[in-house]
């Protein structure tokens, strides 16, 4: 069964899974391949899934 959810919807989900829940399967399965990260502070950047990973 495919679900669509809407606009609010999939904001929900996609802040409950990264900020409450932190899930990062669940969080990384909303994002695409080509995402980019940036941070605070200089050289914080990252392009992709891969780099967006906690290294464990």
């Amino acid at each position: 069964m495919n679900v669509q959810l809407t606009a609010i919807e999939t904001m929900f989900e996609f802040c409950h899974n990264w900020f409450e829940l932190r899930d990062l399967e669940a969080t990384a399965a909303f994002l695409s391949e080509n995402v980019s990260f940036m941070g605070t502070g200089l050289g914080e950047a990252a392009w992709g899934k891969r780099p967006g990973e906690r290294r464990r």
